[in-house]
């Protein structure tokens, strides 16, 4: 049970039982009370558990500065310090700051916390790009069809009023070799 509370642990956080007794009693307190099915569902028992936590910073901030409205630099008691740059096209906000900082506390630090929330940022920014590309693909997937259908439409079209001219043609050979016939006759006639 040791293990899952270690699981549930950072660095910056420490997790407190919201009842009574140590964190190893309630798991296995927890555990017993769920239903069977759900006890080896690691799911379900953080899922179940949580509301049982309680998620706690193990620092506190010391001192914030804002620097020429593009950076956040936040001192914690530990000595530790991180700092928020504002990008260049981004509109600063002192509490996106303070979050940054705070966040890049809690992966690690300032070094090692940066290179986590960089990573995470480039993953993200992979997940939206690839997620862009999708749906172009999706998007130039639909206009093929579509330009696809419309060409089909339009043979069908050229088609359909092709047999149309023709039957006319045909019914105006038809007529001319009626009329043709009717004077044959008619010239017979008027010999005899």
């Amino acid at each position: 049970m040791d293990e899952i509370i270690k699981r549930w642990t950072a660095p910056a956080l420490t997790i407190t039982n919201t009842g009574t007794g140590n964190p190893t009693n309630v798991i296995k307190e927890a555990k017993s009370n769920m239903p069977v099915e759900n006890q080896n569902d690691s799911y379900a028992f953080k899922a179940y558990m949580m509301p049982r936590f309680k998620v706690v910073p193990a620092f506190k901030i010391k001192s914030v500065r804002f620097y020429n409205n593009r950076v956040t630099k936040v001192e914690f008691e530990d000595g530790c310090f991180t700092k928020a740059v504002c990008g260049e096209n981004d509109i600063f906000d002192e509490d996106v700051g303070i979050t940054v900082c705070v966040l890049k506390k809690l992966l690690g630090g300032q070094k090692e916390g940066t290179k986590t929330y960089v990573k995470m940022l480039r993953d993200a920014h992979r997940v939206i790009d690839a997620e862009k590309k999708r749906q172009e693909e999706v998007e130039r997937q639909e206009a093929e069809e579509k330009r696809r259908r419309e060409k089909l439409e339009r043979k069908s079209k050229e088609k359909k009023e092709r047999a149309r001219i023709e039957k006319i043609n045909d019914q105006i050979d038809a007529i001319l070799h009626a009329h043709y016939i009717i004077e044959e006759r008619e010239r017979e006639d008027d010999l005899k």
